[in-house]
């Protein structure tokens, strides 16, 4: 199976890694771009870094379990000193910026998925022959898999993070992820958080055919894919 992890921006490049490097599309080539993929690979799957599906019940367009319980979650890893203060954000589900962007490319989150694609959600057996979709949060995932020294650094910009610091923070992330985890070789200076994201969505999607990565998130609704070390406590 073809596996890719896409990390979509509507106001900069979508960063895209298939396993053997990267690629940019513009916004305005997301569609196009998602679309030639699903043309191409008769059994493919895709990890996206927005949200993908809903809870069922009324708050459904806006609130999502996964989305609190992850933000619980993360305020215990930051009381504990396992990761920094706002290194990790966590939207609700209708205040993602890429969600524009998601419907046009696959008919989600709202609706259904565009053919050929098919959403998993928790409780399916591994997706096999087919193309496949799967939602992500790169941050989370690897906030459970980051094993100190000292806690995890905010690795993207905003706020009042200088941006030196979110720079050292990057190229720190990046030498742990190529000497622990096969992150691609290159200078870790040259790697952006966007690089980070898509390599760790696609990392996800690859783990997940091994039994190493499992959904994270109530059965029927919204979920991210995580490592299967962390147990879902919503």
């Amino acid at each position: 199976m073809h596996v890719i992890g896409i990390d979509p921006a509507p106001t900069k490049q979508t960063a895209v890694f298939d396993g053997r490097g990267f690629s940019f599309w513009d916004a305005a080539e997301v569609v196009d771009g998602v679309a030639s993929l699903a043309a191409a690979h008769d059994d493919l799957l895709m990890a996206w870094d927005a949200p993908l599906g809903l809870d069922p019940g009324p708050s459904h367009f806006y609130s999502r379990a996964v989305d609190k319980v992850a933000k619980r979650v993360i305020a215990g890893w930051v009381a504990e000193g396992r990761v920094e203060a706002k290194a990790i954000g966590v939207a609700h589900a209708a205040g993602c910026p890429h969600n524009l962007l998601t419907q046009a490319a696959l008919g989600l989150p709202v609706g259904g998925p565009k053919a050929p694609w098919r959403l998993h959600g928790v409780g399916d057996p591994a997706p096999g022959a087919g193309r496949w979709l799967v939602e992500v949060h790169p941050a989370v995932a690897l906030g459970a898999w980051w094993p100190g020294p000292g806690p995890m650094p905010r690795y993207k910009a905003g706020g009042k993070s200088s941006a030196d610091k979110v720079r050292a923070a990057r190229r720190d992330i990046v030498a742990w992820l190529q000497r622990e985890h096969g992150f691609p070789s290159g200078a870790p200076a040259t790697f952006t958080d966007d690089h980070i994201d898509a390599w760790l969505a696609w990392r996800l999607a690859s783990l997940m055919l091994e039994g190493g990565a499992a959904p994270w998130g109530p059965r029927g609704g919204g979920y991210y894919l995580m490592p299967a070390s962390l147990a879902w406590t919503g």
